[in-house]
């Protein structure tokens, strides 16, 4: 699942619908997820649904089924994302596979390789929050070698095109 990036509800507005969901449900049925909470109960408007477990302060587990979004409104996706150990190499192509949705996955100490083509027209690829950008002509690839030190969104942008091609999430 590739992570939305919101700020239409707070976390403490999304603890409380987790909450208040889970206590829409009573008792189990055979397809109960745990906690009593059925997989199959939807909101109304809901696009996509997701089991989430809270714990609060110690207290037990509870299970809801939380909607990823809902008509009108942008629900933050807490699913937990986690980077692979070691270091991380991304290759994009702008207009084949670049895109401000695709988010790229990094430890904090992570060593990245960072590639990036435009083949149709000289650019100048930045990476924003690292300090670092490249002119390269047209379908000569861009490489970039970092080390990311600190945890942060850091986003990749053509400034042909002016758009955000890749983001690099690191925690």
């Amino acid at each position: 699942m590739t992570p939305v990036r919101a700020r239409a509800i707070g976390p403490v507005a999304a603890l409380a619908l987790v909450a208040a969901l889970a206590g829409c449900s009573s008792g189990g049925s055979a397809g109960a997820a745990p906690g009593g909470v059925d997989a199959a109960t939807s909101v109304a408007g809901s696009t996509t649904s997701t089991i989430v477990a809270v714990d609060v302060g110690g207290a037990p587990t509870t299970t809801a089924v939380v909607p990823t979004s809902i008509t009108g409104t942008t629900m933050i996706d807490n699913t937990p994302v986690t980077a692979a150990d070691g270091p991380v190499q991304i290759d994009v192509m702008i207009g084949a596979d670049s895109s401000p949705d695709r988010v790229e996955l990094a430890r904090v100490g992570a060593s990245v390789t960072l590639n990036v083509t435009n083949p149709d027209t000289s650019d100048t690829i930045v990476v924003e929050g690292i300090g670092m950008q490249q002119k390269v002509k047209a379908g000569v690839q861009a490489t970039f070698n970092f080390k990311v030190r600190t945890a942060g969104i850091y986003e990749v942008k053509s400034t042909a095109t002016g758009e955000v091609l890749v983001v690099i999430q690191v925690a």
